[in-house]
């Protein structure tokens, strides 16, 4: 007898069916319009628009994915606030509206907990037995969290204790399996309950956060409604068709690779990820509708980057289910194929691969391989880590006369400080002639990784290591540790991955037991998670399979639409040649609008910036860091980054300059729009007559949206309208 979940989404997919049967008639009926002529390319931006986001496309809303249709609007409608509170013009303050589909965060507890309650609710069949599981505990990624706990950060450990005890627990913590796979729970060994928010749970969130201990929302989700029926891709689609012949054949449209690089880039990678996954028998019949549609969307609304977002995370959402519910790809396959790219990438350096390992994130991947190698990292440069390693970067002695170092490259953030790859070399010839016997170890974060070769510093890094690394027979070791929800996913932020690389001389002649010691260590933490076994490693797989050097050429055009930013768009920002990103100091990045004190972050909201967690998004965000705040370039063609970002420049002035906070008017405004019509009367050619138009056009936006005596179609979101409620007639929202 099958249960009430499996009965549910039984009659989801069947919905599904139905629903692909009147895509495919509706479909026919746009190509037979289409070959009347007339008004053929609006009929068909239309019908990709309606099939691809329909309510029951696919099986992706049967797996519990959803991504906002592209109808919605990109800002949430708050009511505007009371007029004792503020004045009623002032009231029309962007909020942007987070995507609905799970994208990755590691802050996630509170809606992880939400997501267990239904695995749990699942699992217990309703009131027919109860499951000892307390929601007032932590939900983790893996077991060895809390080794790391100890080794990583000692001190933190030691408050927690202390606050378990002060809460009336025994100072342990035990972890115990779900039902959810890749699931753990974290909680006192005591019977008693607890309440929310108390000391050693914010103190354990904390140690997660910063060790990359969070689980995945999609194992959650799919341990609260799992997928029924069988799993086999045969069983599946009994006689799998291949939608696409060859990654270039069949599309309707086609992309224009001059002037939309970025849609061009994730259209190939939308028709080689199709054609892989419908060879490999991955896509259910009701797929294929949404998985057409969508590669001809991103041509047929090439021109606006926010529809090619989703009608590529539409794509991948399917994709990620067919991948899911087939498990195609081994641990095997996904570590030769990973090795494969490394191989492609740095050819000098294949010869000192070793290994291969895969854990849940990229921060688990860093603070495993810290834990293998026992205890915290000597940062190289320390101007070039991410916040969230400062803390587990501060060791004053090496562990058991081991030398650990950590680097990064490319940072997570433009660097005004150039890279001294001399200076890290000549450290790592002194550790190594400090004690002949010691062991050196160089930790990277390499999860930016660029095409540009000898302009790269990661690849500049391992050219200049490589020889070094030989010569040391065997003493000095190179751990590459990846986050592959960035870039290396596409974008899309659909798979929690991250893994280690492990380089060393292949043939010392000395026995070097730690070499063995390292290894055999990153192979049991590996096999402890079992991450290869999850759905997200196999949607991994499919990018390795499909197309894995699409990373580097979707980032290098990030990294031309940063340098175009920061030259054309609002000269100024900190930007760092050959990164996918500009930034502003928190401090310098305030404005006066009506009284009242705006941030970057407001300012880039009423520009149509998303805000997002983490960088790679396809379109262009914004998120606020320690002491700056990053604007995470996309994949938008320069008309497009013109046409919205423009207006920041003349408006807001270069952040530098800034000695107090300058005031936004409606007559700066257009003084500066006069100004802009001016050259576009004297200019000398018709690519710069263009060009001053979208700069006219972006800021009569921007002028729309701000200016306007009526309400503009965005509201004040709550956490503004407080700020603004609390601010007196200062306008100082304490913040920043």
């Amino acid at each position: 007898m099958k249960s009430r979940a499996s009965e549910s989404i039984n009659v989801r997919l069947a919905r599904a069916v139905v629903a692909s049967c009147r895509v495919r008639r509706y479909w026919r009926e746009q190509k037979l319009r289409a070959g009347a002529g007339a008004g053929a390319f609006a009929q068909l931006r239309e019908s990709v628009l309606e099939t691809a986001c329909a309510p029951e496309r696919g099986v992706a809303g049967a797996y519990g994915l959803r991504v906002c249709e592209l109808g919605e609007p990109r800002y949430a409608h708050v009511a505007a606030p009371t007029p004792d509170a503020l004045d009623a013009a002032d009231a029309f303050l962007p909020c942007v509206r987070r995507r609905t589909s799970p994208v990755y965060m590691r802050d996630n507890n509170a809606e992880a907990k939400s997501l267990f309650a239904g695995v749990l609710a699942r699992v217990a069949g309703g009131h027919q037995r109860k499951l000892r599981y307390e929601l007032d505990a932590m939900l983790t990624n893996s077991p060895a969290v809390l080794r790391k706990l100890e080794t990583l950060l000692p001190q933190h450990a030691a408050r927690l204790r202390q606050a378990l005890e002060e809460a009336g627990a025994a100072p342990i913590l035990v972890c115990a399996p779900t039902p959810a796979p890749g699931v753990w729970l974290l909680r006192p060994d005591s019977d008693a309950p607890f309440a929310e928010g108390e000391a050693w749970q914010l103190l354990l969130e904390a140690a997660l956060n910063r060790l990359g201990g969070m689980p995945s929302l999609y194992a959650l989700r799919r341990g609260a409604d799992p997928p029924a029926g069988p799993t086999s891709a045969a069983a599946v689609i009994p006689s799998p068709k291949d939608i696409f012949s060859s990654p270039l054949e069949c599309p309707r449209l086609c992309v224009r690779r001059r002037t939309n690089p970025g849609a061009y880039v994730l259209w190939q990678a939308a028709l080689k990820l199709a054609h892989v996954a419908a060879s490999r028998g991955l896509l259910h019949d009701c797929q294929r509708a949404v998985v057409e549609n969508a590669v001809d969307g991103i041509a047929a609304f090439q021109d606006s980057a926010a529809h090619v977002a989703r009608f590529f995370e539409v794509l991948a959402d399917e994709l990620a289910v067919g991948t899911a519910l087939t498990h195609p790809f081994t641990a095997d396959q996904l570590h030769d194929a990973w090795r494969s790219t490394f191989t492609n990438r740095y050819p000098a350096s294949a010869p000192l691969l070793h290994a291969a390992y895969f854990f849940s994130t990229g921060m688990d991947a860093i603070t495993s391989s810290m834990h293998a190698c026992g205890g915290p990292p000597v940062s190289l440069a320390p101007e070039r880590d991410y916040c969230e390693l400062v803390a587990l970067c501060d060791a004053r002695q090496f562990p058991d006369r081991r030398m650990l170092f950590y680097l990064t490259p490319n940072p997570s953030f433009p660097c005004e400080q150039p890279f001294h790859l001399d200076a890290v070399l000549q450290r790592l010839r002194d550790a190594l002639g400090e004690d002949p016997q010691a062991p050196v170890v160089l930790l990277v974060d390499a999860t930016v990784e660029t095409g540009m070769q000898e302009k790269d510093s990661l690849w500049k890094l391992l050219a200049a290591v490589t020889p070094l690394v030989l010569a040391a027979d065997g003493r000095l070791s190179l751990l590459l540790a990846k986050s592959f929800v960035k870039y290396a996913t596409l974008g899309t932020g659909k798979a929690m991955a991250g893994g280690v690389l492990l380089l060393r001389h292949p043939q010392p002649q000395k026995e070097r037991p730690f070499l063995d010691e390292l290894a055999t260590c990153l192979a049991e933490l590996e096999r402890e998670l079992n991450w290869a076994a999850s759905d997200d490693a196999q949607f991994l797989g499919l990018v390795f399979a499909a197309c894995p050097h699409a990373e580097l050429a979707i980032i290098d055009n990030a990294c031309d639409n940063a340098s175009y930013f920061a030259r054309e768009c609002w000269p100024g920002v900190v930007h760092t040649p050959g990164l996918p990103f500009v930034s502003i100091p928190r401090q310098l990045g305030r404005w006066s609008l009506r009284g009242h004190l705006i941030t970057t972050l407001e300012v880039a909201a009423l520009a149509g910036m998303e805000d997002r967690d983490s960088f790679s998004s396809l379109c262009t965000s914004v998120l606020r860091l320690p002491d700056i705040v990053r604007i995470n370039v996309g994949q938008e063609s320069r008309r497009e980054l013109l046409h919205r970002f423009s207006c920041l420049g003349p408006l807001l002035g270069r952040p530098e300059q800034h000695r107090f906070p300058p005031e936004l008017t409606r007559n700066t405004a257009l003084e500066a729009v006069a100004r802009l019509k001016q050259q576009l009367q004297g200019a000398p050619t018709v690519e710069a007559s263009q060009e001053a138009e979208l700069r006219v056009r972006s800021l009569d936006d921007f002028i729309a949206r701000v200016f306007s005596t009526q309400a503009p179609a965005v509201a004040v979101g709550p956490s503004i309208r407080e700020r603004l409620a609390q601010t007196g007639n200062g306008g100082q929202c304490g913040v920043c």
